[in-house]
Parts: C-alpha cells; sequence; structure tokens
C-alpha cells in the first residue's frame, strides 16, 4: 500500500512538470510595415505563397532573407519581382489557350505538365507568363475518332538550363 501511495505521488509530480511546458511559437519576422512574417514562409506581393506551387522566372525575381530577433531562426523570404509580368492561375491559362485552339476547344480534359513534371490540380498553381518558353500540344493521330483520347499540353520554361 505504501508503495502505491509513493507510485501516485510520483505520477502526480510528473503531471504537474509537465503542464509547465510551454510549446515553441513560430517568431514573428517584421518585413515590412504592411507585412509581418513567420521563419521558414515565403512572401510575394504582400501575400503568403507555396514556392513550390508558383511558377516564377529565376531571372525576373530577387530573393530577400528576414531574420527574427533570436539567434539560429530560419528567416522569412520575400521574393521581389524585377518587372511585374502577369501571373495567373494554371488554370485560367489553360482555359484561355484551349479558347484560342480550334482543337482544343472541343476537350472537357486536358493533361497538363511544366517542365516534364505532370501537374493534377490546376487550380492550385500559378505561372508567371514571362517564363514561359513553349507551349506544345500532343494529339493521338486518331484523336478526331475516339472521345476517350485526352489531349496533353508540355509547357517549357526558361528555369530549365539549356544544354
Amino acid at each position: 500500500m505504501v508503495k502505491l501511495f509513493y507510485y501516485l505521488l510520483l505520477f502526480n509530480c510528473l503531471i504537474t512538470f509537465g503542464q509547465n511546458i510551454k510549446i515553441a511559437e513560430k517568431e514573428k519576422i517584421f518585413i515590412s510595415d504592411s507585412l509581418i512574417g513567420e521563419s521558414g514562409k515565403f512572401y510575394m506581393d504582400g501575400k503568403e505563397i507555396d514556392i513550390n506551387k508558383v511558377i516564377l522566372s529565376p531571372y525576373n525575381i530577387e530573393m530577400k532573407t528576414f531574420f527574427g530577433k533570436t539567434p539560429n531562426t530560419q528567416g522569412a523570404y520575400l521574393i521581389v519581382r524585377k518587372t511585374k509580368s502577369q501571373i495567373l492561375y494554371l488554370n485560367e491559362f489553360i482555359e484561355k489557350f484551349k479558347s484560342e485552339n480550334g482543337i482544343l476547344k472541343k476537350s472537357d480534359k486536358v493533361i497538363v505538365t511544366i517542365d516534364n513534371f505532370l501537374i493534377e490540380n490546376l487550380n492550385e498553381y500559378q505561372i508567371e507568363l514571362d517564363c514561359i518558353v513553349e507551349v506544345k500540344i500532343q494529339l493521338d493521330k486518331n484523336y478526331n475518332n475516339r472521345k476517350t483520347t485526352i489531349p496533353c499540353i508540355f509547357i517549357l520554361t526558361n528555369r530549365i538550363r539549356e544544354e
């Protein structure tokens, strides 16, 4: 019985000690008067962006890193575009491209790749129009006879190094 009492006392102390541990908060980083960021996040045009879903020309951007007050903290990144070219959501770009192309007008679905990477959710990606180098369409030779064939749109950007 005494052992049980000691175990309960020890367990109670551990529970009480565990409640005093603070969870680390992400540090707020001052970027500009109108923008306060968090460490490890990317910002462009005053908004947070997912850097993996925004296709930009590497020749048109300048990356600035802002650090917080505490040492060893990952910084917040501000992407500044040198020239303000148009950025569209990929689904808007594809719809515009389809409307200007007679073959693609009748297609409900298309397969889209950017720099040989398949893009599944077109409404999640944005693309800077100045970074597009070439757009190719691949159709099956019997495309007009089959309703199951889906055309492919291959977008090449200036992000790929020329060899």
